[in-house]
């Protein structure tokens, strides 16, 4: 996950009742993956955010991924992209699981690397969703550039 990502508060919990709902598939397998494929692509700014809802599979910050204990790899071992292609994945598309933030400033924003993605200014009901799912404040993120611009 890089740094400007988020998972939702409820992350853990989801993972564990996934992987008791699987237990066979994770205890005969030398890897498996699981994949929580809906969340929020979101550029904060001084109004707050930007935001953009997504269905997308592999996206790193909701993915989990397991190992046979003793394996000599990792997560880092695996192309996210094409991880399908190495292991089993369980992808569920319900909920918002991921909080993928866009900057000017991140590797996933280099230059000629990117699809460009039109982001929307964030309603209130949706900055309450963000809130409650991520623990991300809109209001915070809005007096951050306020004191960042103020101490200039």
């Amino acid at each position: 996950m890089d740094d400007d990502d988020a998972v939702a508060v409820d992350f853990i919990a989801r993972l564990r009742e996934t992987l008791a709902q699987a237990p066979g598939l994770f205890a005969q397998r030398r890897h498996a993956a699981i994949d929580f494929i809906q969340g929020l692509i979101a550029r904060p700014d001084a109004q707050g955010l930007m935001v953009q809802p997504i269905v997308e599979t592999l996206v790193t910050a909701a993915l989990a991924v397991s190992v046979a204990p003793g394996l000599p790899v990792t997560v880092m071992s695996f192309s996210h992209k094409k991880i399908y292609r190495r292991m089993p994945v369980i992808s569920l598309p319900h909920d918002d699981m991921f909080l993928r933030g866009h900057s000017d400033f991140n590797d996933s924003r280099q230059v000629g690397m990117v699809r460009p993605v039109a982001l929307d200014r964030a309603t209130p009901e949706q900055e309450a969703h963000i809130l409650k799912r991520f623990a991300v404040s809109a209001d915070q993120i809005r007096e951050s550039f306020r004191r960042a611009s103020c101490s200039r």
